[in-house]
């Protein structure tokens, strides 16, 4: 199994743009939970093991040259997959066994937290980094949720990150403005 990059990710993201194809692509950026317990249980070296064999699962999915995993660091994920295939995907990222010890059969359940970002739904040319930028978000608002494993990006996510851009870039002038007081 490869583990491809992030540049990869862009790579392939400016081709499909190029090529007008992105709408045909969802994004998905995802963390393998408790991975750290994962390790601690089987040994570092058994969690590699099961870590490409879990993304191997992923990329046994690919059949596009422009479709890719990327590893972003540590146990974070993020790919780049035709939309159809969005479902096969969540359906192993919401818990798969993977066996780590063929002589005895042992196998251990990996989950991850995942945000979607269906491409097809944006009605504006976009570039690899805006799709990172909004699998992203919706990814941490899944890893904040006790709730729910997986949230999907959409315009209303958008409009409240903007706004608390705003209020976070203007703050600082409206304390100097006496605006607000701090007590």
């Amino acid at each position: 199994v490869n583990m491809f990059n992030v540049r990869q990710f862009v790579k392939c993201g400016l081709i499909l743009c190029r090529q007008n194809r992105i709408g045909q692509f969802a994004a998905v950026w995802f963390n393998l939970r408790k991975f750290s317990v994962v390790n601690q249980h089987i040994g570092r070296d058994n969690g590699t093991l099961v870590m490409k064999k879990y993304i191997g699962l992923i990329e046994d999915l690919i059949d596009d040259e422009n479709e890719v995993v990327a590893r972003i660091g540590g146990d974070n994920f993020i790919t780049l997959m035709k939309s159809y295939k969005l479902q096969s995907i969540l359906n192993i990222l919401s818990g798969t066994g993977v066996v780590y010890d063929k002589k005895l059969n042992e196998r251990i359940s990996i989950a991850a937290t995942a945000g979607v970002y269906d491409i097809q739904n944006s009605d504006s040319v976009i570039l690899p980094t805006d799709i990172m930028d909004r699998a992203s978000m919706a990814f941490h608002l899944a890893k904040n949720s006790a709730k729910t494993d997986v949230v999907y990006f959409d315009d209303v996510l958008l409009a409240r990150s903007k706004r608390n851009n705003d209020i976070s870039a203007n703050f600082p002038k409206a304390l100097e403005e006496r605006e607000f007081l701090v007590y």
